[in-house]
């Protein structure tokens, strides 16, 4: 009897003393590790070591349209404060073409850095989806200059290619929106492309993401940083160093493009306004 109250108060014992360890005990006494798991990754950008076309926009003084561009709009040159870089201003909806970035190999590089004014600071919108959105353009067109102008009505209608661009990158920013049932305020970005006359995603659905790099909400950043990296079918899209695409099949074989578009559709405020500098198109 004396041998069996023994063991009880021994197990009794052994049991209160398992309850009062800590979560770190017992994950020791498991062989848990403690300390917690972490993740990390690099940002892979390689620029092209060759620079083919740059546009720093600095050789055109204030307020003039700068040369090597072409336009059905307006745009003119500011120079930005705290800077003292010039930018170029797009305040008006129409479309621009930069005429020395004529030639996109397999395998290139494009930067460039992209600013909205302090309105949309103020102000965010609730729909209207693309309508006040900074649109950049890589296409394959016979005659560019004649033609950029009627490019991308919508990256929503099949008039992508109206004349013979088949072949066409887009991506659209926007700096600031709330999403429906959403009550926080993001920016956010959609692409697509077509490919010898055929979407990689259904033009009517067009893939939409919230980013937070390019944010002109209070706490955002107004100026970022865009990268964009073909190697053959592949593209990848930086925004401020963060890895926002990266599609494997983007791009068919041997596909080439010539010509470089911005353009907006139109603004919701006289004081909405987008600016683009220090342009840099690359190759290996």
């Amino acid at each position: 009897m004396k041998k069996i109250l023994f063991l009880l108060i021994s197990f009794y014992t052994l049991s209160c003393s398992v309850v009062k360890q800590t979560g770190n005990e017992v994950k020791k006494n498991l062989g848990i590790p403690q300390t917690p798991v972490t993740f990390s990754g690099n940002y892979d950008f390689v620029a092209g070591k060759n620079i083919i076309a740059t546009e720093d926009i600095m050789q055109t003084n204030v307020g003039d349209f700068p040369k090597g561009w072409n336009t059905n709009s307006s745009a003119q040159v500011v120079n930005m404060s705290k800077t003292n870089t010039h930018w170029l201003e797009i305040s008006k909806a129409g479309r621009l073409l930069a005429e020395n970035f004529n030639r996109f190999p397999e395998n290139f590089t494009l930067e460039m850095d992209i600013a909205c004014s302090e309105a949309y600071r103020r102000d965010y919108k609730f729909d209207g989806l693309n309508v006040d959105a900074l649109y950049i353009g890589i296409v394959s067109n016979s005659n560019p200059n004649k033609n950029f102008a009627n490019w991308f009505e919508s990256c929503c209608l099949p008039n992508i290619y109206r004349y013979d661009e088949k072949n066409a990158a887009l991506l659209v920013f926007y700096p600031n929106y709330s999403w429906v049932g959403q009550s926080e305020q993001s920016g956010y970005y959609s692409y697509n492309f077509c490919n010898n006359g055929e979407y990689l995603i259904d033009p009517v659905s067009p893939i939409t993401k919230i980013q937070k790099q390019w944010y002109g909400g209070n706490g955002g950043s107004l100026i970022a940083h865009l990268a964009i990296w073909r190697t053959g079918n592949r593209l990848r899209v930086y925004l401020n160093k963060e890895k926002i695409i990266d599609l494997p099949k983007a791009i068919a074989d041997g596909v080439v493009y010539n010509a470089l578009t911005l353009f907006t559709k139109a603004y919701n405020a006289d004081d909405h306004k987008y600016y683009i500098s220090n342009l840099k198109l690359a190759i290996d």
